[in-house]
């Protein structure tokens, strides 16, 4: 049987910039999406903890080492600058229990690992 099982979580982002005017994504840096083994337009489950919402997109590579954390579109309403995020990725698997899951702690360290 195949399941669902979290791959990565990134926790503790702060969200550096929203804007409304792009195609709906989250821009991510990319030392923190290959740490997190996050590719390019891959989807991603966003849980704002500021807000209590979750939504689905898909990552973005954005600036090695910058720290940048950037809503677009429909992600912008809701996830805004200042919120705490974290981001996961799932992948479907027939052997759950050899899948190590990736979790990356970013409390205070501004979006850098």
């Amino acid at each position: 049987m195949i399941r669902f099982v979290c791959k990565s979580v990134i926790h503790n982002l702060v969200v550096t910039k929203a804007h409304s005017y792009c195609e709906g994504s989250i821009i991510l840096d990319e030392a923190l999406m290959r740490a997190a083994d996050i590719m390019d337009g891959e989807r991603v489950l966003v849980a704002n903890v500021t807000r209590g919402n979750r939504m689905e997109t898909y990552a973005v590579s954005g600036e090695r080492n910058s720290g940048i954390v950037e809503t677009s579109g429909s992600m912008s309403y809701l996830a805004k600058v200042g919120d705490v995020i974290c981001v996961m990725t799932f992948t479907a698997t027939e052997k759950p229990e050899e899948i190590k899951r990736i979790d990356l702690n970013l409390h205070k360290k501004n979006n850098k690992l």
